[in-house]
């Protein structure tokens, strides 16, 4: 699994006005780890991918629109 960057930014844009730090504490992940993955300089390990999948899913969002499944 992978998960779409700029999809990803782009929710940040819409929830949080691209703030890293308040979208973080939304999504429960990592502010440090949300910065490397939105720059492309880290990857998600699969504790990251099953919290950003809780919060797509309790607000009602598409995981596939998200994260690559295959």
């Amino acid at each position: 699994m992978q998960i779409k960057i700029e999809k990803l930014r782009q929710l940040m844009d819409e929830k949080c006005s691209g703030n890293y730090n308040a979208f973080a504490r939304e999504t429960n992940i990592n502010v440090a780890l949300l910065y490397r993955l939105l720059n492309k300089q880290a990857n998600a390990g699969l504790k990251t991918i099953n919290t950003l999948i809780n919060y797509l899913k309790a607000n009602n969002l598409s995981v596939e629109d998200y994260i690559f499944l295959s």
